[in-house]
């Protein structure tokens, strides 16, 4: 009967353990630094460590989720970095035009070698600003 109880409690607090961690969110909303004529950096934290990524779309009147939006990573050297501080720099965007962007950050559970094992995602609400 202890076995049974003691497996019992166990299994219990196993799954209270599980239940108990925190889902990856964006901590601090995205803000822009570096603005110029036609760059801009986005930054923005989550609190686990995760990827970061940043899709942009012209705000011409499309329905933002129409199509699949271009996705401008947080890497260096074509590797994506893993941080809870993102930062993505945008180039070639064309000066007094009007865009949409919508930041993401995908937690890294594990990262050994070349092997990633990605967990859920947090997003935010898409913005619009002219810089």
């Amino acid at each position: 009967m202890n076995k049974i109880s003691l497996l019992f409690i166990l299994s219990v607090l196993i799954t209270f353990s599980a239940y108990a961690q925190d889902d990856i969110k964006i901590t601090h909303a995205p803000y822009l630094q570096n603005l110029g004529e036609n760059e801009v950096t986005v930054v923005w934290t989550a609190n686990k460590p995760s990827i970061g990524w940043v899709e942009l779309a012209p705000d011409d009147g499309t329905h933002y989720y129409q199509t699949e939006r271009p996705k401008f990573f947080n890497a260096k050297n074509g590797i994506k970095l893993t941080s809870t501080v993102h930062s993505v720099h945008l180039t070639g965007l064309k000066p007094g035009t009007r865009c949409r962007y919508r930041v993401y950050s995908q937690e890294v559970l594990s990262h050994v070698g070349w092997r990633v094992i990605y967990g859920n995602v947090a997003a935010t609400s898409v913005y619009g600003k002219q810089p």
